[in-house]
């Protein structure tokens, strides 16, 4: 009989609990104790990226559906948003996601509730059918009066700090505007990664991860927005990508050799030797070894070189001689033009040197010396394209070499080269908080 009061007890008990749990579920929903996906899919008609300007449209739709979706997935009653796609919403200093995310907060202002976004918004492409595409967006919907995240500014304004929300809303060449500035604590000289999610499949099933489309430095700022450069990943990164705080060497250094020549004829106008000798060729080739560096962000650099002479004169007559002890400490400065960006590069420049030889048969070759090092000073101007391939620069170009007292070194010389980066964009690591 005991076993028979129980019973009924034990029954009304769990019969209140289950009455409280379906009252309480759709309320911690509602202040954002779980995280809801959203997703939507959408068919173009290209096989392009779905970042292509061609595809501007269809993603900001996928990206509509996808929040809409999880919304309703994450609130206790559907809820209905009825969008109307503004294709000129974005700004310089809000994206087209800020814009839409502002509607979708106003029009649940009636149920003191927020939408919270969560993760960046993942893009996959279809595995079976190349045009077709997959948006998904992690978030919570939350009490508005969380402090967690909103935040109150000088203005009174609100703005969320969450730096899933800076995003590139321009972008002209290898200059791009973010829609973070000074109040979310972006200065100039602040470096960011531009980034999108991609889908990754290892032997524990799927697995979303950051991939980096290029580095950017901030030269300017203002209260919301800021303007970059890129310094890698021209071609890559690209409107709508999502940027975040990172740190990397904006500089690159290492060692360069250079190999150059000339070729001239001379008469005895030059008057250069006391044989009766009338025609003579002169045969110069340089070998110069320098430490370089160069900023990506200015896109100037500066070497410092030493320089081998190797000059040969061979004459119609008995007379030859090969000219050797020249040495040219120098300082170089250039600028990198752009053709093709983190590939091939074109490089104006400038240098100045001081020569120094000593040579038992200068006088007879190049006339008296003024000082018994035969020292004069080297100016040099001439322009190089660079090709880049990861650590490693092959280089060919042409240069003008002036020096007063050896007429007979002065000079066009082409050469080539080879480069070696010791330090070129670090390794790093990044998360978004």
């Amino acid at each position: 009989m005991f076993n028979c009061l129980i019973n009924p007890i034990k029954l009304r008990l769990l019969h209140l609990i289950s009455i409280a749990l379906i009252c309480i579920i759709p309320v911690l929903s509602i202040y954002g104790q779980t995280i809801v996906t959203g997703e939507s899919n959408k068919i173009l008609d290209n096989k392009k990226d779905i970042y292509h300007q061609k595809n501007k449209f269809a993603r900001e739709k996928m990206i509509e559906e996808a929040v809409v979706d999880a919304i309703e997935k994450a609130a206790p009653e559907t809820i209905s948003i009825t969008v109307g796609h503004n294709h000129f919403s974005s700004t310089d200093n809000q994206s087209f996601e800020e814009v839409f995310e502002e509607f979708v907060s106003k029009t649940l202002m009636e149920k003191h509730v927020e939408w919270q976004r969560t993760s960046s918004y993942k893009f996959a492409r279809d595995e079976t059918n190349k045009k077709k595409w997959f948006c998904i967006v992690e978030g919570e919907i939350r009490n508005l009066d969380s402090q967690s995240t909103i935040t109150e500014t000088s203005e009174g304004d609100k703005t969320t700090s969450n730096s899933l929300n800076n995003f590139i809303t321009r972008k002209s060449y290898n200059i791009v505007h973010l829609n973070a500035g000074i109040k979310r604590g972006v200065i100039r000289g602040d470096k960011f990664v531009a980034y999108r999610d991609k889908r990754k499949k290892t032997s524990f099933g799927e697995n979303w991860i950051h991939k980096k489309k290029g580095l950017i430095v901030i030269t300017e700022t203002s209260d919301n927005f800021s303007v970059g450069r890129i310094v890698k990943g021209v071609f890559t990164t690209r409107e709508s990508q999502q940027a975040a705080k990172v740190d990397f060497r904006t500089l690159r250094v290492g060692f360069e050799y250079q190999l150059s020549g000339s070729h001239e004829q001379v008469n005895e106008e030059l008057d250069l030797f006391s044989s009766n000798d009338t025609t003579a060729l002169v045969n110069s080739i340089t070998h110069t070894i320098y430490f370089f560096h160069y900023g990506m962000q200015s896109r100037t650099g500066y070497k410092l070189g030493l320089e081998v002479f190797n000059c040969k004169i061979d004459t119609t007559g008995s007379m030859n001689y090969t000219y050797t002890n020249c040495f040219v400490p120098k300082i170089h400065f250039n600028l990198g033009i752009g053709l093709i960006p983190d590939f091939l590069y074109i490089k104006p420049g400038v240098s100045i040197g001081y020569l120094f030889e000593n040579n038992e048969n200068r006088e007879e070759l190049f006339g008296k010396p003024d000082n018994r090092w035969g020292a004069d000073v080297v100016l040099e101007a001439g322009i190089a394209a660079h090709l880049q391939l990861w650590h490693f620069d092959l280089m060919g170009g042409i240069t003008y070499k002036y020096i007063n007292d050896l007429p007979n070194l002065t000079n066009y010389y082409p050469y080539v080269g080879l480069s070696y980066n010791l330090a070129r964009y670090a390794k790093y690591n990044f998360k978004v908080k």
